[in-house]
């Protein structure tokens, strides 16, 4: 019997699919046994709505009571609000610098805060590290759940133009995503350059429990003939998405080759996001007879 502590952030509860997924992974835990503390967030823009009423009725509210974490008293009063900013001023400073040229010093000059309150959250360099990365996973995860409620949800009937159509939607949610988070895209990029080598001190099991459940569907898949043989699903799924960093790091270098194309705009990075996927798509699954 283990004591697991989880915490989901706004994003994971953001709708009521993304709560069902939530309260799955923690009722699966449970009926293993463990002991679970499940810290949840209000449902993503909830708390910034309430503020903004707030302020609608009282322009300069009083900061002891609203707690506001744009505020610098109020964010004194929130550990949450607390923990966020510093979490925030880290992926800053870490996608900035990558992990080995990060400073503590430039962390909190970042936040606005002392570098103590670092070490009292998080206590050392490594483990801030591994948060930044454990809240990217977070903000995935409901992603993911998503997927794999799609691609379990037919039983043993497996409609291979379903499948394509869910492949895609899931390549499109994760691009959208590292479109949205460009310094968790630039921290991969930096983990890519140096080997791995910090984010495999800070990974434990408990990080892949998320991915390992993939593991008997993509199996599945293969083993039907729709996912491609001869390497491990998950290891196809992995590149596949990396691939997807890749591609978004690489525009400055197209611009380079092919300068009378504008690859900053709107267009071409939907042009890009239908080729990605198309691309990750066809080279994963195969094409129906």
């Amino acid at each position: 019997m283990a004591l697991i502590v989880q915490k989901y952030g706004g994003t994971s509860v953001g709708n009521t699919d993304r709560i069902k997924n939530v309260a799955a992974r923690v009722a699966k835990y449970r009926h293993q046994g463990d002991k679970i503390v499940v810290v949840v967030s209000a449902m993503s823009g909830v708390t910034d709505g309430l503020i903004k009423l707030a302020k609608e009725i009282m322009p300069l509210p009083n900061e002891r009571e609203m707690d506001d974490p744009g505020g610098r008293r109020g964010r004194t009063h929130d550990a949450e609000g607390t923990r966020q900013a510093l979490l925030d001023a880290a992926e800053e400073v870490f996608s900035e610098h990558g992990f080995d040229g990060a400073r503590v010093d430039a962390i909190a000059k970042t936040a606005g805060y002392n570098k103590s309150l670092i070490f009292q959250y998080f206590g050392d360099k490594l483990n801030l590290y591994g948060e930044v990365i454990r809240r990217a996973d977070e903000q995935t995860r409901a992603m993911q759940n998503e997927a794999l409620a799609s691609l379990t949800k037919g039983g043993d009937e497996l409609d291979p133009e379903q499948i394509r159509s869910l492949f895609g939607k899931f390549v499109g949610w994760y691009f959208d995503y590292l479109v949205e988070h460009p310094r968790i895209r630039r921290i991969y990029m930096w983990e890519m350059a140096e080997g791995w080598q910090t984010m495999s001190k800070v990974f434990t099991q408990r990080d892949f429990d998320d991915v390992s459940e993939f593991a008997p569907v993509l199996a599945k898949l293969q083993s039907v003939g729709l996912l491609r043989t001869g390497l491990n699903p998950l290891w196809q799924i992995s590149t596949a998405l990396f691939t997807t960093a890749l591609h978004l790091s690489l525009p400055p270098l197209y611009a380079t080759l092919i300068p009378e194309v504008d690859f900053s705009s709107l267009t071409e990075l939907a042009n890009a996001r239908e080729f990605v996927i198309s691309f990750i798509v066809n080279g994963l699954l195969v094409a129906p007879s």
